[in-house]
């Protein structure tokens, strides 16, 4: 009998050493592929997007069947994902400014210690995902940062220039005849210090910040054609003329920014706008037919450009602008492009 109990002891023994030893492969297996979700996140940046295709093969081997993700992604809609939707369902949502996303994970079937092991990596790329949303809006506010700070710098600028040019009319205007050629020479020589922040001027110009004015009687179109001529771009217009009553500043933001990122080389299509009135509403609609250089999705994302020179904020501080006088501005995908909504109310 005894002899009998010991060979079941040590059978049982064996047998839970087998399953430890098992259940240790798989723990470590597991750990390794948290490890590895976290080693791609240099592959990811600052985009969280990349996260999801970037975690694919981790999230396979861990027993992902497929992905999918849909949300709101800088006022546009945006949705993705791999694989199957078979399988367990697995959903979280994550959130951070303007980046809303809702996340599905189907699983293979898993029970005991492999559905608790599962969660480790699960969990890991929940924590990354919501790392790279939240280092995504920091970034964003960095650089609205360095917008503030650069806008100081262009009104010290300005300043000193204008106290420049003050000095200089009155060397000019008080100098008699005969001293004018000597006045001359000195303004030659300061001639390439003048361009160096000539240029320095417009090129934060062209980053400028908010400036707060009063309401002014305003017609959109005519706005409108002011603006495509500073920036080269042909333009047709229809519709109502968009006559309204509004801050000059914010509508001035929006037409130069939409402008500046229509194509203007020669043989371009030109920039077509047709504005409607319903109500205490006009809409706006430009339309220029263009390959589009960044997706649909990312039009408003700050810090996203498809242009070599673009810092990414000139069309998010258009739609802030337009949030400000109360409307919006939206980008729909079309046939051949994109057309840019405006909406704007009416007093």
């Amino acid at each position: 009998m005894l002899e009998l109990l010991a060979l079941v002891l040590v059978v049982a023994g064996a047998a839970l050493a087998a399953a430890l030893a098992v259940l240790r492969r798989q723990a470590q297996r597991h750990a390794r592929l948290a490890e590895a979700l976290i080693a791609q996140r240099p592959r990811v940046g600052a985009d969280p997007l990349a996260w999801f295709e970037a975690a694919r093969p981790m999230l396979e081997a861990a027993g992902v069947r497929g992905l999918r993700y849909r949300g709101r992604w800088f006022a546009s809609p945006v949705e993705g994902g791999w694989g199957t939707e078979a399988g367990e369902p697995r959903v979280r949502r994550f959130g951070a400014g303007e980046m809303a996303l809702e996340v599905a994970l189907f699983l293979r079937p898993a029970r005991g210690e492999r559905r608790l092991l599962r969660a480790m990596p699960l969990a890991v790329f929940d924590l990354l995902l919501e790392q790279a949303l939240l280092g995504k809006s920091e970034a964003i506010a960095a650089a609205l940062a360095r917008q503030a700070e650069l806008t100081l710098y262009l009104q010290h600028d300005m300043k000193n220039l204008a106290q420049w040019l003050l000095l200089l009319a009155d060397q000019f205007e008080d100098a008699p005849d005969e001293r004018l050629p000597a006045r001359a020479a000195h303004l030659r020589q300061q001639a390439p210090l003048l361009r160096r922040r000539a240029e320095r001027l417009v090129d934060l110009m062209a980053r400028r910040a908010p400036v707060d004015a009063p309401e002014s009687d305003v017609e959109l179109a005519g706005e409108a054609r002011v603006f495509a001529t500073f920036h080269g771009v042909e333009l047709a217009t229809a519709g109502d003329p968009g006559r309204t009553r509004l801050d000059r500043s914010h509508l001035e933001r929006i037409l130069d920014n939409l402008f500046a990122n229509f194509a203007a080389s020669p043989g371009t299509p030109p920039v077509t706008l047709r504005v409607e009135r319903a109500a205490d509403r006009l809409s706006a609609v430009f339309r220029q037919p263009a390959e589009l250089a960044i997706p649909p999705e990312r039009i408003f994302e700050p810090l996203a450009s498809g242009r070599a020179q673009g810092t990414g904020l000139g069309l998010y501080q258009a739609r802030l602008a337009a949030l400000a006088l109360g409307g919006d501005l939206q980008a729909q995908p079309t046939a051949d492009g994109l057309e840019f909504v405006l909406a704007l109310p009416t007093p």
